[in-house]
C-alpha cells in the first residue's frame, strides 16, 4: 500500500503547483477499503476481515480537518456460523500537513464513535453495542486537482456492553451451560455446533413461551457479566474527493 502511494508521489515532485498540499480545504467525501483486526484475548476467536468505510467531512487552510462516517467489517469466527459484522458510526478530527509538500501530505488523526456487533443466523441472533476510540496516521497523495489517494493505520480500544441473544432453544441451552460471564466471541464459537434434535427449530420454549405448537420467538435475552474490552487495528487505502477549490492564503 505504501509503495503505491510513494510511486504516485515521485512524479509530483517535479511538477510545480500553485498551491501546496494533497487536498484543498473545504468540504469533501470519500471511502476506503482495508483490513480490520481485533487483538484482545476475549476477541481471539474473531479472524481478521475486510473493512469498508465511507465519510463526509471538511477542513480549513491551517490543516485542521474533521470527518464523520460509517465503517463496516465482516469476520469469520467459527465453522458453520455466519460472518461476524461490526458497524460503527464515528467522528474523526485530523491535522493534515498541507504546506509540507506540493502534493504529499502526512496526517495524524483521532477517532471516537459508537460500534455495534452482530451475528445473524437462520434461527438465532447475537448483538452487542459499545464505544470505540483510537488514533493513528497516514499520508495523502494528490493524483488530480480534486482527488487524493489515502493510506493509513489506526489503533484503538473498544468497550462492548453485555450481549443479548435471541433464537432457538438448542443455542440457548448451550449458552446457559457455559461458564457465567463467557464473552460473546467465545460463546458463539463454543456453541457453533448446537442444533435442535431432528433439525426442527424450536423457538417456543419456557419461560418465553408455553405454546406447544406454532411459530413464536423469544425476546432478546441479556447475558449479564459478558461485557468486554479489547484492542482493534485497521489499515486501509482509499480515495478523497474534494468538493471545493479550497482557496489558500
Amino acid at each position: 500500500m505504501w509503495g503505491v502511494l510513494l510511486l504516485l508521489a515521485l512524479p509530483a515532485a517535479a511538477v510545480g503547483q500553485a498551491r501546496p498540499g494533497a487536498i484543498p480545504p473545504g468540504v469533501g467525501l470519500g471511502g476506503s477499503f482495508g483490513i480490520a483486526t481485533f487483538g484482545s484475548v476475549a476477541d481471539a476467536p474473531i479472524a481478521n476481515g475486510p473493512s469498508w468505510e465511507v465519510f463526509l467531512g471538511g477542513g480549513l487552510s491551517n490543516g485542521l480537518f474533521a470527518r464523520g462516517g460509517l465503517t463496516l467489517s465482516g469476520h469469520d469466527v467459527a465453522p458453520r456460523t455466519p460472518a461476524w459484522q461490526f458497524l460503527s458510526w464515528f467522528v474523526e478530527p485530523r491535522w493534515v500537513a498541507l504546506r509540507l509538500s506540493q502534493r504529499v501530505s502526512p496526517f495524524v488523526a483521532g477517532r471516537a464513535g459508537r460500534i455495534r456487533e452482530k451475528v445473524l443466523g437462520r434461527s438465532y441472533e447475537f448483538k452487542a453495542t459499545g464505544w470505540s476510540y483510537g488514533g493513528g496516521g497516514g499520508v495523502l497523495v494528490r493524483v488530480a486537482p480534486q482527488i487524493a489517494l489515502e493510506g493509513g493505520v489506526m489503533l484503538g480500544r473498544t468497550r462492548f456492553a453485555d450481549y443479548t441473544f435471541r433464537g432457538e432453544f438448542a443455542w440457548k441451552d448451550c449458552l446457559d451451560h457455559l461458564e457465567a460471564g463467557t464473552p460473546l466471541p467465545a460463546s458463539v464459537s463454543g456453541c457453533a455446533g448446537s442444533r435442535s434434535v431432528g433439525g426442527v427449530v424450536k423457538l417456543c420454549y419456557p419461560p418465553y413461551s408455553t405454546e406447544e405448537t406454532g411459530y413464536c420467538s423469544p425476546p432478546a435475552i441479556p447475558y449479564s457479566g459478558t461485557a468486554r474490552t479489547g484492542n482493534w487495528l485497521r489499515s486501509w487505502i482509499g480515495v478523497h474527493l474534494s468538493l471545493s477549490t479550497g482557496l489558500r492564503d
